[in-house]
């Protein structure tokens, strides 16, 4: 179970990043 928890973390924590980074993408071209 609390590993389970650590991976959905972890998920929502690399979401979050790769929605900045697709952002700065966008905003440069």
């Amino acid at each position: 179970m609390k590993n389970k928890k650590f991976n959905v973390i972890t998920l929502i924590i690399i979401n979050n990043h790769i929605g900045d980074l697709n952002k700065e993408h966008i905003s440069t071209n």
